[in-house]
C-alpha cells in the first residue's frame, strides 16, 4: 500500500489511519475521513486541514504533499463519493 500523502510504498501493517479533518477540528472516524498515511506525514500534518498543512510545509521550505485526488482514483473515491454525496 502507498501513504496517500507522500505516496511511499510500505507494508499495510506500518501504515496508520490518518483523519483528514482531524478530531480535533471536528472530524470524526468515518471512512469518509481516514486515508493510509505513512508515520512521518501523519506526523507532519498534526492536527492541521490539508491547506493549512501544505501552506505550513511552503513556510518550512518542504515539498507540497498531495492533498486533491480525483474522483476517478479507486484509491480515494470514498472521500470524492462522501463530498458528492453532500453537495
Amino acid at each position: 500500500m502507498r501513504c496517500a500523502y507522500c505516496t511511499e510504498h510500505l507494508p499495510a501493517a506500518d501504515l496508520q489511519a490518518e483523519h483528514v479533518t482531524p478530531l480535533s477540528r471536528g472530524g470524526d472516524n468515518g471512512l469518509n475521513n481516514i486515508l493510509p498515511s505513512c508515520a512521518p506525514c501523519n506526523s507532519d500534518k498534526r492536527d492541521l486541514l490539508l491547506s493549512e498543512w501544505n501552506t505550513d510545509r511552503e513556510r518550512r521550505g518542504l515539498p507540497p504533499r498531495i492533498t486533491t485526488w480525483s474522483d476517478t482514483d479507486a484509491r480515494y473515491q470514498h472521500l470524492t463519493q462522501a463530498v458528492a454525496l453532500v453537495a
